[in-house]
């Protein structure tokens, strides 16, 4: 009998995605560190009862193993808040980006995702020299680029997947991501955490990362190790989210005083946090120095640096491509349930919390109040 492939990197992939270390899972194994080193860099195989323990443990579909591991080019990962981010955060960030991928992958088999729409990237690789004049003119060029006005985006993450853009909302298990995203093979990648619930900050986090997307394409990834270069990239993404949610031309028709309650006003029009309008509106210079001052110092005494008004009665924005698409698959038979778990090679859970479509695997049961049909038998001759 033929024994299946082992692809050691899928061990390390599956037990860094679930966060654990090889010492844990060598002591869940009853093995040493050194032979879980060893099945990772496939100098030795797991014994049976190893690897029924590692399926169990990891909690990956069997076959996971024998896939080999995805590629992935040299682009560089856009992460929020890197300076907090530990080096162990990100690689569980990336492997479920991975995942991600392969997802959309496999859906690509059977459905066309929409084309990508993005302007071409003529910034350059040194975002030291990227200006704040130009970052504006992107924002407002990418917003002619799509055909659209200068009024407020309904649904950020419903336009990003109108573009291309393959957005994802699923938990990160950590307080220190609140997005990541990426370019594979041209497409763009943009993850959200479904830890934050918050409409707000969810938006402005959709917009950071496209504008990562737009302004940091030709930036190279060694570049996001320097700590002032990052920073940098991370005020230019921030610049970015403000003059595409909230265009100059309109937002500044807006009346904003010290009062943080002009502010409060016009949060639900829009849809955008109090600190974010407070920020465009001193960058447009629509207040002074001492005002954004005075305003800052008051939504601090406010306490609304930890939760502001409307916060808790608005749910952030969900993706619909994802569970759009594997909906599209099911209700049009081309591929079985069956089959998709065994062909993607990934948990039922993972799969259901990346695309959104919690649930999906597990149709609800038939009511034991229903009414079923009665069997009849036909009568003899």
């Amino acid at each position: 009998m033929t024994t299946p492939t082992f692809y050691g990197e899928r061990l390390r992939e599956a037990r860094e995605a679930r966060d654990f270390s090889i010492v844990q899972v060598a002591e869940h194994l009853g093995v040493t560190k050194q032979a879980v080193s060893l099945f990772e860099k496939a100098k030795c195989r797991p014994s049976y009862e190893s690897f029924q323990k590692l399926v169990e443990f990891l909690r990956v579909p069997s076959h996971f193993f024998s896939q080999p591991p995805l590629s992935q080019d040299t682009a560089p990962t856009f992460y929020r808040s890197m300076s907090s981010t530990t080096k162990r955060m990100r690689t569980v960030a990336e492997h479920k980006m991975k995942w991600l991928r392969q997802i959309v992958a496999y859906y690509s088999r059977v459905l066309e995702f929409p084309n990508v729409s993005l302007p071409e990237c003529h910034f350059p690789a040194d975002p030291k020299k990227i200006s704040n004049e130009s970052i504006e003119a992107a924002a407002d060029g990418l917003r002619r680029f799509w055909g659209m006005g200068d009024g407020v985006i309904s649904n950020v993450v419903r336009l990003l997947e109108s573009k291309g853009i393959v957005v994802s909302r699923f938990h990160l298990d950590t307080e220190k991501i609140d997005a990541f995203s990426r370019i594979e093979a041209g497409r763009p990648f943009v993850v959200l955490a479904a830890d934050k619930g918050n409409l707000f900050r969810s938006r402005s986090d959709a917009a950071h990362e496209l504008g990562h997307i737009i302004l940091h394409r030709n930036v190279e990834s060694v570049s996001l190790n320097d700590t002032v270069t990052f920073r940098e990239m991370e005020l230019q993404a921030f610049r970015f989210a403000g003059a595409f949610l909230m265009p100059a031309k309109s937002f500044s028709n807006e009346y904003f005083t010290s009062n943080l309650d002009s502010f409060k006003n016009v949060k639900l029009k829009w849809k955008a946090s109090i600190a974010s309008m407070v920020k465009r509106a001193a960058a447009l210079e629509m207040i002074t120095e001492s005002q954004s001052t005075t305003l800052w110092i008051d939504r601090t005494r406010r306490g609304w640096s930890r939760e502001e008004p409307f916060d808790r009665e608005h749910a952030p924005e969900s993706p619909y491509l994802l569970a759009q698409a594997l909906d599209m698959i099911a209700t049009g038979k081309l591929l079985l349930s069956e089959q998709i778990l065994a062909e993607i090679a990934l948990d039922k859970t993972d799969i259901e919390s990346i695309t959104g479509a919690v649930g999906f695997f597990d149709p609800p049961l038939i009511d034991e109040q229903d009414d079923l049909p009665i069997l009849k038998f036909t009568k003899a001759g």
